[in-house]
């Protein structure tokens, strides 16, 4: 470690130290301190109640309480509740598929109300046990691993916590799901308070119910652990490069408002045949279109079909969409691009009958590589159309061809599973 003592004119001093990363070049000390520049002089980012985080393991969070430029930490609140083993539940909450009951748990079998990480039946145990040791170990520095309280929840809408009134909530990311805050009723020796996210309210229920309501926990972590991620109301106009939090690289497929979460992206590499993204390969990397090549279907289906183990929809499916869904929270339509949505990016009409000899493409990012379309031709019988990067054109190929075309995937996700360019 280095300590580095910063004096001003009025002779006031910080000390910070800081971890060395570099190393001596010419017997002379070299540091790279990259993104922690801010931190010699005592400066982090700000974050505000209600702001969409992602964390370096892919959680997803929201701010629960303001942390300014001068606080090394941030205090967040969970986007899911846990399931039983402590990993998150992301299939689940109004904003997914309109449930709120997600991975229901007792707060304490025995009724008992206090929040306690020494009492087996009890949600603190939980926490402490099966929870934090999975998040310490990807989040390092992680602290006041807990849930939230009643304080809390009632603090993210400007309100005041009264033991004597069910608040209503109105922040739409706090009310999602059901969960428990740690806060006693205290008129009651068996009654917790909890957010009701159907109804939006802050109400108390007994501890001992596991029918409804959830663990959504709280933490404190570093800011250093905080990957810088779009707004969920960022705009994407069709072709902006992006890049998401798990290192992949893709093009905007489709525009996408500001009153849209979700983006359509193309891919920018073919797929290998374990699913994994080929990185290696294309016209902007080296000058080879022809990238991890596969039929589209070696049975002469051009049917884009997922449960047809011949044909490509089946291996998008089993092979790479349960790659990506698990790195890139709630990803959709995972699949390869139709003829349309190449043309109309690229602003030329589309016949799909079409005998001509296809059509000439000019946009560069659409040209890196040869790739299927799920798009069939209306007119030859074993034909669907695809893209040849080499020739810069929409054509069509024979769909048993498996020499020179690959997949080159699509999906629909978060705007929030981006990084900030």
């Amino acid at each position: 470690d280095i300590t580095i003592i910063i004096r001003n004119e009025s002779d006031n001093s910080t000390k910070v130290t800081f971890n060395v990363i570099g190393g001596l070049i010419n017997n002379e000390l070299v540091l790279d301190v990259g993104n922690s520049l801010n931190q010699v002089v005592g400066k982090y980012k700000a974050y505000s109640i209600g702001d969409e985080i992602t964390l370096t393991d892919g959680s997803k969070w929201h701010v629960l309480e303001n942390s300014d430029e001068n606080t090394e930490t941030v205090v967040l609140l969970s986007d899911y509740n846990l399931n039983s083993d402590g990993s998150y539940n992301d299939e689940c909450g109004r904003d997914i598929n309109a449930t709120y009951i997600c991975s229901p748990m007792a707060f304490d079998n025995d009724n008992t109300q206090q929040y306690d990480e020494t009492d087996s039946n009890n949600i603190g145990y939980f926490i402490k046990n099966v929870y934090q040791p999975l998040i310490t170990t990807t989040l390092p520095e992680t602290t006041n691993i807990t849930l939230p309280t009643a304080e809390q929840i009632a603090q993210i809408d400007g309100l005041t916590f009264d033991q004597t009134k069910v608040l209503s909530l109105s922040s739409v990311w706090q009310v999602t799901t059901h969960y428990w805050t740690k806060t006693a009723n205290s008129s009651s020796p068996t009654r917790v308070w909890y957010v009701n996210g159907e109804t939006s309210y802050l109400n108390n229920n007994h501890s001992a119910l596991i029918e409804y309501y959830g663990v959504r926990p709280t933490i404190t972590t570093p800011k250093t652990n905080i990957v810088n991620t779009m707004s969920s109301t960022t705009e994407l106009a069709i072709g902006t490069s992006v890049e998401a939090i798990d290192g992949s690289k893709w093009h905007v497929l489709e525009a996408s408002s500001s009153d849209s979460k979700y983006v359509t992206l193309l891919s920018d590499y073919n797929l290998n045949s374990d699913g994994s993204y080929n990185t290696s390969c294309g016209r902007d990397i080296n000058s080879n279109y022809v990238c991890n090549t596969m039929a589209f279907d070696t049975g002469n289906s051009k049917a884009y079909d997922e449960t047809n183990a011949n044909n490509i929809g089946y291996f998008i499916k089993n092979k790479y969409q349960p790659q990506v869904t698990s790195l890139l929270f709630e990803t959709t339509k995972v699949t390869i691009p139709t003829a349309y949505q190449i043309t109309s990016v690229n602003e030329v009409s589309f016949d799909p009958a079409s005998t001509t000899g296809g059509l000439p493409l000019s946009i560069s990012w659409l040209l890196t590589t040869d790739y299927w379309t799920k798009t069939a031709h209306t007119v030859y019988g074993n034909d669907v159309w695809v893209v040849s990067g080499k020739y810069s054109r929409l054509n069509f190929g024979d769909v048993d061809y498996a020499g020179g075309l690959g997949a080159r995937p699509v999906i629909t996700t978060l705007k929030t599973n981006l990084l900030v360019q």
